[in-house]
């Protein structure tokens, strides 16, 4: 109705570029709060950072160390086994009078030693894994939980992890929520 008002007005093209720039104008206005949440609605954290100001963190360190530890002497203990099999083997294979079936018997035995030793080493890889995983799960979930309440706190629609996802760019003026974190946690 407005448009037939403008064809009887003798400047009507003029009046209608003023309306289609009135509504471009409204429709940035409106458009212009939603633009602006959206610039600050993603951060990025430090999770590893986080993590390792942890004290709980540093307990589980130390016992997954000394579990290490553990395994890194009986690890040398296999070994000592074997090296001494081999030197045996060695002494009895320079001897000429040693009869074959006795350095096969010997043989034999250093292959069922390195077999035990690379079946410890496997085991240890699986046990270590898993250890470490069940003692850091709790604290990566609390770590979690407070990266995510202080993003709801800030309003953030996205918190990337910057320790697992480097960015390739990141403007200074950027939301980092990494001591935000800490300080939800209690830390520092």
């Amino acid at each position: 109705m407005v448009e037939r008002l403008c064809m009887q007005l003798p400047h009507r093209r003029h009046f209608l570029s003023i309306m289609q720039m009135k509504r471009t104008i409204l429709s940035l206005m409106l458009l212009m709060p939603i633009v602006m949440m959206a610039q600050n609605s993603i951060a990025t954290v430090n999770r590893q950072a986080v993590f390792d100001a942890m004290p709980a963190a540093v307990e589980a360190t130390k016992t997954l160390a000394e579990r290490n530890e553990r395994y890194r002497n009986e690890y040398a203990t296999l070994q000592a086994d074997f090296n001494k099999n081999f030197a045996a083997y060695q002494r009895l294979n320079a001897d000429a009078a040693t009869p074959p079936s006795i350095l096969e018997r010997r043989l034999k035995e250093i292959q069922s030693d390195n077999a035990k030793i690379d079946s410890f080493l496997e085991d240890c890889r699986k046990d270590i894994e898993g250890f470490k995983q069940q003692l850091e799960q709790p604290i990566y979930g609390k770590v979690d939980e407070a990266i995510a309440a202080v993003a709801r706190e800030m309003n953030l629609t996205y918190v990337f992890d910057v320790s697992v996802t480097p960015l390739a760019y990141r403007a200074p003026e950027a939301v980092d929520i990494t001591d935000a974190v800490k300080r939800k946690l209690g830390l520092r």
